[in-house]
């Protein structure tokens, strides 16, 4: 059975991240709602989990793109070393990931590229602050014990808490701590 999930992966990897994507952020953005108390205020806003949901269209197939350049790449040194040069590769990549997640959302929208590349600029510190302790640590598992083929599945579920909290910058203006 396990053969048979690998074989399709492989096969179809680009449509299964895709789906896998838009499905984990949709359901992100409802957990969310329901966390934050929108549900139980508002009701469920499900025209905002849609264009949450479409977010996966883009980020999907971006990164799929990447891990795939990134797993063909022959880095040179031990398991651990080429894991590492994986890691970092991963982490610079952290601002281009957030900024597209943001800016596709607003987009969505119906706001102009200026005025979403704005709101990534204003949410991007409490963003960061998520990226850098949350993807370092779960990147080096995918790098070190996972195949290819599950890699954006993997990246996906640690993805569900992290959309989450996407969702919520997102979706709510915050205010930096005055000090």
């Amino acid at each position: 059975m396990l053969n048979r999930i690998r074989n399709f992966l492989a096969r179809h990897m680009l449509l299964t991240n895709i789906g896998t994507s838009c499905a984990q952020i949709g359901t992100a953005d409802i957990i969310q709602q329901h966390i934050n108390g929108d549900v139980d205020r508002d009701g469920w806003d499900w025209r905002r989990t849609c264009r949450m949901a479409a977010i996966g269209l883009v980020m999907a197939p971006s990164l799929h793109c990447f891990y795939r350049v990134l797993d063909t790449r022959k880095f040179k040194g031990s398991k651990n070393c080429k894991v590492l040069k994986k890691l970092a590769w991963d982490t610079s990549f952290i601002p281009f990931f957030s900024c597209t997640f943001i800016t596709v959302g607003a987009i969505y929208e119906g706001k102009s590229p200026q005025a979403a590349f704005a709101e990534y600029c204003r949410k991007m510190w409490h963003i960061w602050k998520v990226d850098f302790t949350l993807w370092p640590p779960a990147q080096l598992i995918n790098f070190y014990f996972l195949p290819p083929a599950l890699r954006v599945v993997y990246v996906n579920l640690v993805s569900l808490l992290y959309n989450c909290i996407m969702s919520y910058i997102k979706n709510n203006e915050l205010h930096h701590p005055s000090h």
